[in-house]
């Protein structure tokens, strides 16, 4: 090769160089080096050699050219220079300066890099076979040669090449095509965090599970994240250099374009890039919490990294980062569950698998499974400092990561604290009431007392109203929802307990169980728990218990829809008070509903609906002002139910004795009422007396007038003379006693047709309205006098009817007779010769006027002067001879001296009955009523004038 210009050569070398003819460059290149210097060389290689030859074929002549290795001097490989000897040396110098070579450093080369040609040549040629050639997997065989020389390469290869190489050829081989090298070296510590981390958080392909079967993400963080953090200390110096800043910025916004849905985050130059991926697994759990679950189960932290063995065995952490960086994992890892709002099962096993892993990562004690018992759970004995509220954005996800976080620090007392949320969690959700772990800790923390009531109410409303349960289970229940109010902890003088329902009251929380025991037909449980003295037993009072158990009746009953207490709501109510009664025998309360009950009961059989066509609901007792009225209601809509007076009587006073009859006095008052200060006897007969006057009115409505006056006559009766009593004062019952009285005095039939009927009943109005002055005020007496009066007049009218028919009866007797017909060639009839046919039939008992002889008139006010006289309870008595004397004189002079005067026949001795005094004094007017019409003076008062049958 002598004879050849350095121009010669230069020519030579790109000629060798651009037909890959790299065998030749490397046994010249000792001619070459003597003609060429080593930088041009590398220059003409990088820049002809194509970039798709492998390095192991021209690394060779790299170390040559480095110094590394010396060329073989007995290897001489023969090759063709015609090429370039027929050129000039002006020839070949003026084609040489035709040759345009790159430089070796590459544009993106770091400014703190080594300046050696080699280190410069391998960064250079590594960005052109990964640009051009698109041959990425060719770089670690280009660098791998040099790591030993060149810590640089060695940073390099691991932070940037290698991190490259796995997710786009080794994960997903079958994904789109990672970022240019160029690109993924100027990324910020925050965006390489999530370009390399986004592969693992979108893919699904099963293929991308690693060969030992663990997860996607925690195989990314080690073998992806971990080498590209190698580089994070030259990152963080390119940062804060102004002029690496201006080239890198276009192409981070290039990377960030092709980056999936991914936040860019707040950067801090003096933080750790780990912290980064600490974040992105903070916020990749509020989506994916299973994939950062299975990452955090396969990872062991920052010091887990898989780097390919091209580390060299070296650590890249110092221990007391490593440490610190461990703390902070364990934070993220606690954060991750903080940030989950979904409440299915899934998450909460997720979040204790965390629990799992982070036991053993920092030694704590294992947690036991989620199915132990509660009563197996182990105490949180030392929590005090824990359980001290945080403020209100400590839940927030931007601050779960914040340095001494009260909640996610990593200490033994926020692992067990967390550890107990998920527990709550766990159990909220086999109560039916799945909540999420943050929720919890929430509920825990800001919940008012309100609020977690709230919760409680829900949850056992789910329980009660869900399918039906044993005793065993809502045993199980309370043990679990006891647990969720202390978590197991006695905290002594504390204002509130450390479980989640710690600020509501044991007793509240005991009285919605004992509900809902009551409200699933569970009484023996309910039994055994608040009224024995076992030592797991509930912390309520007797008292308390006896309040849970009438408000149980109460609620069955007013959501009754039929008063038959072997149905529904009704039926319920009933069971409940039987099952409590035993152990409270002398409640007056239970008494009360007790006769609720049996009222209501009672009133089912009868059909009943109130206004606008609504059927009658037990409910309708309880808000009644009334409930009494209710049997008018009864009377008027059931026919003839006036003839079970005896049970409708029974029906009101057990409203009596339930206490529903007491005024409130416009206030609200708590029921049942203790009702053993009232008058029972003197309020039951009260509502009797109220019961027999509506079944008065409602047989009068029905025409029954006979079933009416024996009401009146049997059930009313007149008031002891023997007691004193005021004239302008009288009770309840004596004044329904003398309005029903009236009310049946006054009625008139339609329906009698017969005489002897129709005496017979005016008879039995006058009667009544006796009865109604004996009992009536007076300030009522013009009232019955008035209606006295008009039954007065219609049996003057009724007598004078019958006298007038035995009058025509005798005249026509007469003429018979005596042989006269009205007719000419009548006969006479030989059966009627000889009897007396002038006597007229008469009713036993019944009156007639006087015709033989005129009497003085019996005025309106005399008979009224009689009245007033019997009214007086005190001086005029019904029996005894003032009373017998005191009625005669008020007698006609006709009844006088007549057997009727008396039961006996007697005139001054006997028994006179009052239905006869007012009955003398009423056909004694009669007898005298046309002179009283007519205004005559009395004549003949002493002349004893006789009765005689007409």
């Amino acid at each position: 090769m002598s004879g050849l210009s350095k121009a010669h050569y230069t020519l030579l070398a790109v000629r060798f160089a651009s037909e890959s003819n790299v065998q030749a460059l490397t046994s010249h290149v000792a001619a070459l080096r003597d003609a060429l210097n080593a930088e041009l060389l590398l220059r003409i290689v990088l820049t002809y050699l194509p970039e798709s030859v492998e390095p192991p074929n021209y690394i060779p002549l790299i170390q040559i050219l480095a110094g590394i290795s010396q060329p073989s001097a007995n290897k001489r490989v023969s090759f063709d220079s015609s090429a370039v000897k027929g050129l000039s040396d002006s020839q070949a110098s003026k084609n040489a300066r035709k040759i345009h070579l790159l430089p070796l450093k590459h544009p993106e080369y770091p400014p703190d890099g080594p300046s050696d040609h080699v280190s410069q040549f391998i960064y250079h040629r590594a960005h052109r076979i990964e640009e051009e050639a698109g041959l990425l997997a060719l770089v670690p065989q280009l660098v791998s040669p040099f790591l030993e020389r060149s810590e640089f390469l060695r940073t390099w290869l691991i932070s940037s090449v290698l991190p490259l190489l796995r997710i786009g050829y080794e994960y997903y081989p079958q994904s789109s095509s990672p970022p240019s090298l160029q690109s993924f070296e100027n990324l910020d510590r925050a965006d390489g965090v999530n370009v390399l981390m986004s592969k693992a958080a979108t893919t699904k392909d099963e293929e991308a599970v690693d060969k030992e079967g663990s997860g996607t993400a925690g195989r990314d963080l080690r073998g992806v994240v971990a080498p590209w953090m190698v580089g994070d200390s030259a990152r963080k110096r390119r940062k804060l250099d102004p002029e690496a800043r201006s080239h890198s910025i276009p192409v981070v916004e290039r990377v960030r374009r092709l980056s999936v849905d991914i936040p860019i985050q707040e950067q801090n130059d003096d933080k750790h890039g780990w912290e980064y991926a600490f974040q992105w697994l903070v916020d990749t759990a509020a989506k994916n919490f299973t994939l950062v679950t299975e990452a955090i189960e396969d990872w062991d932290g920052p010091g887990d990294a898989d780097f390919g063995g091209y580390d060299g065995g070296k650590p890249y952490l110092v221990e007391s980062v490593e440490m610190q960086l461990s703390q902070r994992y364990g934070q993220a890892a606690m954060a991750s569950v903080y940030v989950v709002e979904a409440n299915t099962s899934e998450t909460i096993e997720d979040a204790h698998r965390i629990l799992v892993r982070l036991a053993g990562l920092f030694n704590f004690a294992t947690p036991s499974s989620l199915m132990t018992s509660v009563e197996m759970l182990p105490r949180p004995d030392r929590l005090h400092s824990a359980l001290s509220s945080p403020p209100q954005s400590a839940l927030q996800p931007n601050s779960l990561l914040r340095d001494g976080h009260p909640l996610t620090t990593m200490t033994a007392e926020t692992y067990v604290l967390l550890q107990m949320f998920v527990y709550s969690a766990f159990q909220f959700a086999r109560l039916g009431s799945s909540i999420s772990v943050v929720n919890v800790a929430k509920l825990r923390f800001y919940a008012t007392d309100d609020e977690q009531l709230s919760m409680f109410r829900r949850i056992m409303h789910g329980l009660t109203s869900g399918s039906r349960k044993d005793e065993y289970q809502w045993d199980t229940i309370r043990t679990t929802l006891i647990w969720l109010w202390g978590w197991g902890v006695d905290l002594e003088e504390a204002e509130e307990a450390a479980g989640i329902f710690g600020k509501i009251q044991r007793d509240v929380i005991e009285r919605e169980l004992l509900k809902a025991f009551i409200s699933s037909s569970c009484y023996d449980l309910a039994i055994r728990t608040f009224l024995s003295e076992s030592p797991s037993g509930g912390s309520l009072s007797r008292d308390e218990v006896e309040a849970v158990i009438i408000a149980s009746v109460l609620h069955s009953y007013d959501n009754a829809s039929n008063g038959n207490r072997t149905r529904g709501g009704m039926k319920k109510a009933y069971d409940i008070l039987a099952a409590f009664r035993p152990h409270f025998v002398g409640s007056s309360a239970l008494k009360c509903l007790d006769a609720l009950l049996a009222a209501t009961h009672a009133l089912s059989f009868y059909s009943l609906t109130l206004q606008h066509g609504v059927p009658f609901q037990p409910v309708n007792i309880r808000v009644s002002n009334d409930p009494i009225s209710l049997i008018e209601k009864v009377l008027k809509q059931n026919p003839r139910s006036y003839t079970k007076l005896d049970d409708l009587i029974s029906i009101a006073q057990d409203f009596v004795e339930a206490g529903l009859t007491e005024d409130h006095d416009g206030e609200e008052i708590d029921y049942p009422k203790d009702v053993s200060f009232l008058d029972l006897p003197r309020k039951k007969a009260e509502a009797e007396s109220r019961v027999v006057g509506m079944a008065i009115d409602a047989s009068l409505a029905e025409d029954d007038f006979e079933t009416a006056y024996s009401y009146i006559a049997n059930r009313f009766q007149p008031p002891d003379p023997s007691k004193p009593s005021s004239l302008s004062a009288t009770t309840d019952a004596e004044k329904t006693a003398w309005r029903s009285a009236v009310a049946a005095g006054k009625y008139r039939s339609s329906s009698l047709t017969t005489p002897a009927a129709i005496l017979r009943r005016l008879d039995q109005r006058m009667d009544l309205l006796s009865r109604a002055l004996l009992l009536a005020p007076p300030s009522a007496l013009p009232e019955i006098l008035n209606a006295w009066r008009r039954v007065e007049e219609e049996m003057a009218a009724q007598l004078a009817r019958e006298d007038e028919a035995e009058t025509a009866w005798n005249d026509r007797g007469d003429r018979v007779q005596s042989g006269q017909s009205p007719l000419p060639g009548t006969f006479v009839d030989p059966r009627t010769v000889g009897m007396e046919l002038g006597q007229p039939t008469r009713e036993v008992g019944r009156l007639g006027g006087g015709r033989g002889g005129q009497e003085a008139p019996m005025g309106l006010f005399d008979v009224a002067r009689g009245a007033a006289a019997a009214f007086n309870r005190t001086a005029f008595p019904l029996r005894g001879s003032g009373a017998g004397r005191g009625s005669e004189e008020a007698l006609s002079p006709r009844l006088r001296d007549s057997d009727l005067g008396s039961p006996t026949g007697e005139s001054d001795e006997g028994r006179i009955r009052k239905r006869d005094v007012a009955y003398n004094a009423a056909t004694g007017a009669l007898a005298s009523g046309l002179g009283w019409v007519l205004g005559e003076f009395e004549k003949n008062c002493d002349s004893g004038l006789t009765l005689t049958a007409i």
